[in-house]
């Protein structure tokens, strides 16, 4: 009996150090060390300008991974997925799953490789060889530039964070009187 006992004790905290052993350098979130078993890097961090038909910059990385939003610095995002403010604080965590998190684990949108945005509703946001965003065959009003392959994920991780904490644009239009 006193051996069974010492056996069920050893058990328990064998177990007890499995469920809690987790190194401290993981990311939040219920993946935990995803991104720590992919070869480095993840994303290919390259600078970058998010422009309108107008030209106007409304974002753009440089090659260090800082970005700027409508010409104010914003955060960084580094070539391990991991998307922070200028406090230091997570914003967003890109996964292996080609899911983007926000820092709590909740999953906001499917952004694959060639940086094609999913959010679910069927209808995919594609870049164009020339850099040019599409919803589906629509065309939107974000160009990519340079319109390189590489920085496609990237751009679409950080233009979706954009819209996401900016919210929908919406315009009112005109009243027709009759």
């Amino acid at each position: 009996m006193k051996k069974l006992i010492t056996f069920a004790i050893g058990l328990f905290f064998f177990s007890v150090s499995i469920c809690y052993a987790h190194p401290p350098e993981c990311d939040p979130g219920p993946h935990g060390c995803d991104n720590k078993l992919l070869k480095q890097p993840f994303l290919q961090i390259h600078q970058f300008k998010l422009m309108d038909k107008t030209g106007k910059v409304h974002l753009q990385m440089d090659k260090s991974g800082k970005f700027e939003f409508e010409g104010s610095a914003a955060g960084t995002i580094g070539n391990d997925g991991k998307v922070v403010d200028l406090n230091g604080k997570v914003l967003a965590i890109m996964r292996s799953t080609s899911i983007l998190e926000d820092a709590s684990g909740t999953p906001l949108v499917r952004i694959s490789q060639d940086g094609t945005i999913d959010n679910g509703s069927g209808v995919k946001i594609r870049w164009t060889k020339n850099g040019t965003l599409k919803r589906g065959s629509s065309p939107l009003d974000v160009k990519l530039v340079p319109a390189s392959v590489a920085t496609r994920r990237t751009a679409s991780i950080l233009f979706f964070l954009a819209n996401d904490i900016r919210g929908p644009q919406t315009e009112e239009l005109p009243s027709v009187n009759k």
